[in-house]
């Protein structure tokens, strides 16, 4: 204690310079470059196009995704996204399970994308009507107006197939409702969804984010991995559907972007 202990005295300062590139997107510097590229050339020439986003889990598919989500809304379009999982949330008899022969849980992914497109169009049927009017006529004008531009107005008296994409019974079915045949009523529904898509992007720019992954539950016992399968199947035709139908507008209008993730390519090979 007698003996006085000196301060410690630092030999110098180095201030700490700020990395450019972080761990998260290591690696993933050239496809962000390549996705931003992408959406600006589209947005900015009002077009309609379709990214598919293929990876295994961890290669980075959430990273670009909230990237291309937060330029999209940076740049002024409106996101819709979907379910991010078909069945991994599932579990061994939970009433949410997917099931083969339910026909409306075949259409999960959609559920979400759909209920907000339909919302909007509420939304917008408020602003440009006197009054609010019910969510089932708004809807059903949207349809009509679509379905008479692209001369497919016969396909009106099947709107009640709707509601398996939209996931609850929005429009009422009349009592001598005749229901498309099996083998075409999933190539109608694909088209009714696209129409109402399609509806929402005459009036403002957007991007709809579709997940398409077969979750964690797959290898649970009991588990049909089949209906997982089928799932996939039937939210793609939709998926394609609009892609052909975004490739196909014709400029100027508002941008409509579709973005599919997925961990396998095997639903574009569905006969393999």
């Amino acid at each position: 204690k007698q003996n006085k202990a000196p301060m410690y005295e630092p030999l110098r300062i180095v201030r700490q310079q700020k990395q450019t590139v972080s761990v998260m997107n290591e690696g993933r510097t050239t496809e962000l470059s390549q996705l931003r590229t992408t959406m600006a050339m589209l947005h900015t020439f009002r077009a309609g196009g379709t990214i598919l986003m293929l990876g295994e889990r961890g290669s980075g598919k959430n990273y670009m995704v909230h990237k291309l989500k937060s330029d999209a809304e940076n740049a002024g379009m409106r996101v819709v996204q979907g379910t991010s999982e078909v069945g991994g949330n599932t579990q061994v008899g939970d009433e949410s399970r997917i099931d083969a022969d339910d026909q409306s849980s075949l259409y999960k992914p959609w559920y979400s994308v759909m209920e907000t497109i339909v919302s909007r169009l509420v939304e917008l049927d408020v602003k440009r009507s006197s009054g609010k009017r019910k969510e089932e006529k708004v809807i059903l004008d949207c349809l009509h107006r679509q379905l008479v531009l692209n001369s497919r107005l016969h396909q009106a008296a099947f709107a009640p197939e709707l509601n398996h994409v939209i996931g609850r019974d929005l429009i009422k079915k009349p009592e001598n409702y005749r229901p498309p045949h099996p083998t075409k009523r999933s190539q109608l529904r694909a088209e009714l969804a696209c129409a109402l898509i399609l509806e929402l992007a005459e009036f403002e720019h957007f991007l709809v984010i579709l997940y398409l992954h077969t979750g964690t539950s797959s290898t649970l016992p009991g588990f049909d991995n089949s209906a997982v399968a089928k799932t996939v199947d039937y939210s793609w035709k939709i998926a394609n559907m609009l892609a052909k139908e975004t490739h196909n507008r014709k400029p100027p209008q508002k941008t409509l972007l579709l973005c599919v993730v997925s961990r396998s390519a095997m639903f574009l090979h569905p006969k393999q």
